[in-house]
């Protein structure tokens, strides 16, 4: 073993392991170029090594940490190795030289799949080959979920796949709150979804997506496409904001389109909106009896009952007035927007000069 170093006329032990990282700062002194050493023992014959320095990777863009959604998308990987040197990225056949500060850039397009290893190799002056690796990982998703309903206890979700061809739905899996739910097939060919049948607890829900490929015929095997774990809020505090006579509404800054627009009943001057639309952005079950013409509101342990064209309600079995009676204007049934909000729970407000309606429910 080589445990004893002659360089400029000095003496230095220096441990085999650690002889390039001693002798970088010494090489271009000792041979007038950088990155070759030139040393001896005191019983040996002069020979020749690197002083390389391994390749430093860094992933530029995306952002480290970023979530990567899709096919199609490329990474900007630099590297800082020895100036001048060639850097050769991934298996790629022709290698990008570091400029005077050592730095190299490449584009690379990421392949299928979920996780993808990059590296950067050099290659020193006698040969000596050091590479430096970095885990990326990709989703198959092309974009994050799509939670519709969230302020509800019973959401739907929505994911954009490239194309569910290669999935087994069977096999596949959505986990919500440690439930187990189906996929299924969206009326487009790259979107699945799946309904919430039962209330999830309100607050943060972990879910998680499992993808399971179809049989590989060569290894037989069923690869895992996807793997992806997040959080979504359930039935939280949320704000409903409604304007009179526009078709728009907002849930938690989040825009809402309406089937009918809610108005101002002029003999009253009380607000009616669609009954379907202010139950379910509060988080209330919605029924209709068809034979009594009533409308029913059930959320935690409050249960409306209203009839059509009656100022009457029922409220957990007891009877209240209201200040004006449901309607159905348009085919769509209009209820009294203060009386169900605040009959559920909430408050709501009026701001004249924006005309602006809004309801704030707590938990």
């Amino acid at each position: 073993a080589m445990t004893a170093l002659v360089m400029n006329g000095s003496l230095d032990n220096v441990p085999v392991g650690d002889l390039y990282i001693a002798l970088r700062n010494t090489a271009t002194q000792a041979t007038g170029e950088s990155g070759k050493i030139i040393f001896g023992t005191s019983f040996g014959p002069f020979l020749a090594a690197d002083a390389t320095r391994p390749p430093s990777l860094e992933l530029i863009s995306p952002s480290p940490g970023a979530e990567l959604w899709g096919s199609d998308i490329e990474v900007l990987l630099s590297v800082q190795a020895e100036p001048f040197y060639p850097v050769y990225f991934q298996t790629d056949a022709e290698a990008v030289p570091t400029d005077a500060d050592g730095y190299a850039e490449t584009l690379i397009k990421l392949p299928s799949g979920l996780r993808h290893e990059l590296q950067a190799t050099t290659i020193g002056p006698t040969g000596h080959i050091t590479t430096s690796r970095l885990m990326v990982h990709k989703h198959l998703l092309l974009e994050p979920p799509v939670v519709e309903g969230a302020h509800t206890r019973r959401p739907t979700l929505r994911f954009k796949v490239p194309g569910s061809s290669l999935i087994d739905l069977q096999q596949s899996t959505l986990m919500l709150n440690g439930q187990a739910m189906m996929l299924h097939q969206g009326s487009a060919s790259n979107e699945l979804y799946a309904t919430v049948s039962e209330d999830l607890p309100i607050g943060l829900t972990d879910a998680r997506l499992n993808l399971i490929g179809l049989t590989d015929s060569f290894s037989g095997q069923q690869p895992i496409l996807e793997d992806y774990a997040w959080q979504i809020e359930i039935g939280s505090n949320r704000t409903i904001q409604l304007w009179p006579n526009k078709y728009t509404a907002s849930i938690n800054g989040q825009p809402y389109s309406l089937d009918a627009a809610p108005f101002i009943d002029k003999s009253s001057a009380y607000t009616l909106v669609p009954f379907r639309f202010i139950a379910e952005a509060m988080g209330a079950e919605v029924g209709w009896l068809e034979e009594t013409n009533q409308v029913t509101f059930e959320l935690g342990d409050t249960r409306i009952v209203l009839t059509l064209g009656n100022l009457s309600a029922e409220v957990n079995g007891e009877t209240v007035l209201m200040p004006l009676a449901p309607r159905v204007v348009r085919s769509r049934t209009m209820v009294p927007l203060r009386f169900v909000s605040e009959q559920l729970g909430a408050t709501v407000d009026w701001e004249d000069a924006t005309s602006t309606i809004t309801i704030m429910t707590g938990e």
